[in-house]
């Protein structure tokens, strides 16, 4: 698995911009710490519209601060996603049924882990995590290594390992 490091405090989808089409198209497991939508729109009504429409009920993930968005998610939430330290987000082609499944392996693994990665490289097109000022993306494939360097300045990394303290980047 590669790993690309990129310094930036903007969204991903901002960052990829280029490959909106195809981020929007797939499926999103997202975890973070706090709300993953701007403080200003939590408990609106546009909140719960965005809850009802684009999250999938994952019964795995009741309880937890992890969902599933539908394909088409990122278009709703363009500019108005927030970031905190540690945010997940792990993008899959998927049909719905099989979506459910899918999301639940990837919500329940230990990120980071060999495991993980080998069911990213399965299951997953892309890993984004962001961290503190910087996003890291790990792709599933060359072919999308490649177009993720060609929509942004990124450096590769070694691949975190589940149980690496540190959490400073490793250039190679």
């Amino acid at each position: 698995m590669r790993t690309l490091y990129c310094k930036s405090d903007l969204s991903f989808i901002d960052l990829l911009r280029p490959m909106f089409s195809e981020l929007n198209d797939m499926y999103w497991v997202a975890m973070t710490q706090t709300r993953w939508l701007r403080y200003d729109w939590i408990g609106s009504p546009r909140e719960v519209e965005i809850f009802d429409h684009w999250c999938l009920p994952v019964p795995a993930f009741q309880g937890k601060d992890v969902s599933l968005w539908r394909p088409g998610a990122l278009s709703a939430l363009d500019g108005n996603l927030a970031f905190d330290e540690w945010s997940y987000f792990i993008g899959f082609q998927a049909d719905e049924a099989e979506a459910i499944d899918r999301a639940t392996q990837f919500g329940l693994s230990k990120f980071f882990s060999p495991e993980f990665y080998e069911l990213l490289k399965r299951d997953g097109q892309l890993f984004a995590v962001y961290v503190d000022g910087w996003w890291e993306f790990s792709p599933a494939t060359g072919d999308l290594f490649a177009r993720i360097t060609e929509c942004a300045q990124c450096r590769e990394m070694a691949p975190r390992t589940a149980d690496q303290a540190d959490r400073t980047p490793q250039f190679v």
